[in-house]
C-alpha cells in the first residue's frame, strides 16, 4: 500500500491498482511523491517501481541536480528537496540571475514552507523595501516577497501573478530598482544589484504570459485528443492483465462522461 504527499498531508494507504488507473486518467504525474513501508523517504512515481505505469517518455528518473530536471524536462521539487539538492538549485537560479544571495540565506532556507506541493520556483532577486532587505521569488503561480529578521520574524507580502498588473526596472551605476503594480498598490525594490534587474523583471513577464496562455479554453480537438490517450492507456492496462473487463468498461465509462 502506498501514500501520497499532497498539499502538505499525506494521503492514503491506495493500492498499486488505483494508482495505475490514477496515471492513465492524469489524476497522478510522474513527479507525485510516494512513499511505503520499507522506503528511506519520500520519492517521485517516476523513481519507484511505479515508473511502468507511467505514459511512454515519462518514465525517465528524477536527476538529483538541477541542470539535470532542465535537460530532461522535469521539473525540480523545491518544495520537498533535500537540503543539499536545493542549494544546488538555488546556486544555478542565483547564476542564471545574477544574484550573490548573501543577504537573504535565512529567506532562502524559509520558502520551502511558503511554497504549495508542484510550484516552481522559477528566479529570485533581492532588494530594500522600507529599511530591510526582502527576498523578491519569482514562481510559476506568484510573487513571493519574504523578510526573515533575526528578532521580529518573518514578514511576508504575495502577489499572484494573475493579479500583476505591470513590472518595471531602471539602472543606476551599480544598482536598480524594481516596479511591481498590482492595481491595489505600487511596490518599489529599491538597492537591487544592476545586473539582475532586466533579467528578473523579463522573467516576470515570461510568466505572466505563460499564465494567461495556461487559462485559455483548450480547443475542443485538443480535449478529444486527451479522451482518446486516457482511453489507450486504459487498454494497456486491460491487455496486461492490471484491470479486468468489468474494470475497463466502469472506468471507460467515468472518462467518456
Amino acid at each position: 500500500m502506498w501514500y501520497f504527499h499532497v498539499n502538505n498531508q499525506n494521503v492514503g494507504p491506495i493500492d498499486e491498482r488505483d494508482i495505475a488507473i490514477g496515471l492513465a486518467q492524469g489524476v497522478y504525474h510522474s513527479g507525485t511523491m510516494i512513499w511505503r513501508q520499507g522506503m528511506p523517504a519520500w520519492a517521485a512515481i517516476v523513481n519507484t517501481e511505479l515508473q511502468k505505469y507511467l505514459p511512454l517518455g515519462r518514465n525517465v528518473p528524477l536527476d538529483a541536480h538541477a541542470s539535470a530536471n532542465h535537460n530532461t524536462g522535469m521539473p525540480f521539487d523545491f518544495k520537498n528537496a533535500s537540503q543539499a539538492d536545493r542549494k544546488k538549485e538555488c546556486d544555478r537560479i542565483a547564476k542564471e540571475f545574477n544574484d550573490d544571495q548573501f543577504f537573504t540565506k535565512k529567506e532562502l532556507n524559509h520558502l520551502p514552507e511558503v511554497l504549495s506541493d508542484g510550484e516552481q520556483v522559477l528566479a529570485f532577486t533581492s532588494g530594500m523595501m522600507g529599511s530591510n532587505t526582502w527576498l523578491i521569488t519569482l514562481t510559476d503561480k506568484r510573487i513571493i516577497f519574504l523578510d526573515k529578521g533575526m528578532i521580529y520574524g518573518l514578514k511576508q507580502t504575495i502577489i499572484d501573478l494573475d493579479k500583476v498588473n505591470s513590472i518595471s526596472g531602471e539602472t543606476a551605476i551599480f544598482f536598480g530598482k524594481i516596479i511591481i503594480e498590482d492595481g491595489a498598490s505600487s511596490r518599489k525594490i529599491e538597492n537591487v544589484w544592476k545586473k539582475t534587474v532586466v533579467p528578473f523583471t523579463n522573467k516576470v513577464r515570461d510568466a505572466i504570459e505563460a499564465r494567461k496562455n495556461s487559462a485559455r479554453p483548450v480547443a475542443g480537438h485538443h480535449r478529444e485528443d486527451d479522451t482518446v490517450t486516457k482511453l489507450e492507456k486504459l487498454a494497456v492496462l486491460l491487455d496486461k492483465g492490471i484491470l479486468t473487463h468489468q474494470e475497463f468498461l466502469a472506468q471507460k465509462t467515468k472518462i467518456l462522461k
